[in-house]
């Protein structure tokens, strides 16, 4: 019965070093550091609002769908970027959250202003049809 669990904590346990090994070994340390806790910041900044951590739970599931499908042309430019601007994939990783929150955010927020547009628009078209 521990063999699934076992195998599962081995996994994480390689898969966290790799991401450890992989940020502290680049020489832009400080800079990745940085973006790191201003992000934080803002993102604590963030959820310390009522409901917005629906908005970041979207945010980590498009986040992970990005990284999954890293071998599409536009991740992989986007990532190839980040490599050559010395930012680990962990960086890249809280700033598509961020950005991917606020998308969700924003399209959350503006739906019912275009809904109602859309509606009017309707009427007016079966006034004239």
């Amino acid at each position: 019965m521990a063999g699934p669990f076992l195998i599962v904590g081995t996994v994480l346990i390689l898969f966290a070093a790799f991401f450890v090994f992989t940020f502290f070994s680049s020489a832009s340390f400080i800079l990745n550091l940085i973006i790191i806790i201003a992000l934080f910041w803002r993102i604590r900044t963030n959820l310390s609002d009522k409901d917005n951590h629906k908005h970041y739970l979207a945010a980590i599931l498009l986040t992970a769908l990005f990284f999954i499908y890293s071998g599409s042309s536009f991740a992989k430019s986007l990532l190839e970027l980040g490599e050559r601007l010395l930012i680990s994939n962990i960086t890249i990783a809280v700033a598509l959250i961020y950005l991917f929150a606020h998308i969700a955010y924003n399209a959350h927020k503006s739906y019912p202003y275009f809904k109602k547009k859309i509606q009017k628009w309707a009427k007016t078209l079966r006034k004239e049809g």
